[in-house]
């Protein structure tokens, strides 16, 4: 796959809360690899410099062990255009020493055809559903995207449409999707892994097993260590609020049916917000006058863009060849999700 764009200056001042000029000076005296324009200014940072820079400057928290789920029930909510994203965004600033993975449980692999610029073949390709039913390993699912930069992807294609029928008993629910992520972290020894899952748009077993994972693991992991987030897109409709509402009541109701006492961070958030809308707002009130969902709302709003399915079809993603407007709207995200706190940075 085709690398996004590198880390700003810009980017890395916001992050550090500190001006650009301060920051491009600090470049300066660094031996770590820029990438330089003819006049020798900073155009970029690459991954490894970037990782390197944040974690120094107090923000290794952004490279734990993240678990991070777009969930929705209703069709056309940008599930697969936010775990996309978030992917990409995360690439361009995370160490490649720490495998990035995408899991693509939904039937419809809209995100492989981004991806990999195809949906496998069922005939070639095995997926959740032969790893869920024992007859697949996770070597058999697990392809790289791109061994260099180590990204992978567990794709998926028709057959998944078979999933909930291999989880059809609670023992299978509860503990199929954590067996899977377990075997990541055995695969991958001594990493922080972080996983990407883009789920059916549905009230699925699989979401459920993956959800429970994510609950189950935060005892096994400390705060410090692991940093599990559900995602619920929804757009500026009021089926979407609806959807919402009953995607959060399910999410909750899976946790509390087998008795998992610790529940995932949740961020709902508006996926395609137009100000010239006035249901964008509605919709927007609506969410903070919710007795439950107020309390959930991420602080950042995704804007609508052409740039999602143009980048989509052209197998590329909002931060790659140049950094739009909806690619800082979902870096923000990004950023909100890993737990960004401007107070981490040491001036």
């Amino acid at each position: 796959m085709e690398m996004p764009i590198a880390f700003k200056v810009k980017e890395l001042s916001q992050i550090l809360d500190v001006s650009t000029p301060a920051v491009s000076q600090r470049l300066k005296n660094t031996t770590d690899e820029l990438l330089k324009s003819d006049k020798n200014r900073t155009v970029g940072i690459p991954r490894e410099t970037i990782s390197k820079i944040l974690t120094e400057n107090g923000h290794k928290y952004f490279y734990r062990k993240n678990i991070i789920l777009a969930h929705t029930i209703v069709g056309g909510s940008a599930k697969t255009s936010a775990i996309w994203s978030l992917f990409n965004g995360f690439l361009r600033i995370s160490s490649k020493q720490n495998p990035l993975i995408i899991c693509s449980s939904d039937s419809q692999a809209s995100i492989d055809d981004i991806a990999l610029g195809k949906i496998p073949s069922a005939d070639q390709q095995r997926v959740l559903v032969d790893y869920f039913n024992e007859q697949a390993t996770l070597d058999d699912i697990l392809i790289p995207l791109d061994k260099t930069e180590n990204t992978w992807i567990i794709p998926s294609h028709l057959n998944n449409v078979f999933l909930d029928k291999a989880l059809q008993s609670p023992k299978k629910i509860k503990g199929e999707a954590l067996r899977l992520i377990q075997d990541i972290y055995k695969k991958f020894p001594n990493t922080n892994p972080s996983i990407f899952i883009d789920t059916m748009p549905a009230l699925s077993a699989s979401t459920g097993s993956f959800i429970l994972a994510m609950a189950q693991l935060m005892n096994e992991y400390s705060p410090e260590e692991y940093n599990p987030v559900v995602c619920i897109p929804l757009r500026s409709d009021s089926t979407s609020l609806k959807g919402c509402q009953i995607a959060f009541d399910e999410l909750n109701t899976i946790i509390e049916t087998f008795g998992v006492d610790k529940k995932p961070t949740v961020k709902v958030f508006l996926a395609n917000y137009d100000k010239r809308l006035s249901l964008s707002s509605e919709i927007l009130k609506s969410l903070f006058g919710d007795p439950v969902l107020k309390d959930y709302v991420a602080d950042t709003i995704i804007r609508t863009s052409a740039e999602i399915p143009k980048t989509s079809y052209a197998n590329k993603s909002v931060f790659h060849d140049k950094l739009t407007s909806v690619g800082s709207d979902y870096n923000d995200l990004l950023l909100e999700i890993l737990g960004y706190e401007k107070q981490g940075a040491n001036g």
